[in-house]
């Protein structure tokens, strides 16, 4: 799991756009719950800091 510091990410899905998350937002939560496979990718659309647990 993931929370932004800083910076914006893209979350998408097939290459299409789903959302934005921007500081204070989290993902990768589903980790937290059990092993499954990812259900999206994510790039950075600034530069971004992490905290990763």
């Amino acid at each position: 799991m993931y929370v932004i510091l800083s910076g914006e990410l893209i979350v998408s899905k097939n290459r299409v756009e789903i959302i934005r998350r921007k500081e204070g937002d989290y993902l990768g939560e589903m980790s937290l719950i059990g092993s499954k496979p990812r259900s999206a990718a994510v790039m950075s659309a600034l530069p971004t800091q992490l905290l990763w647990k």
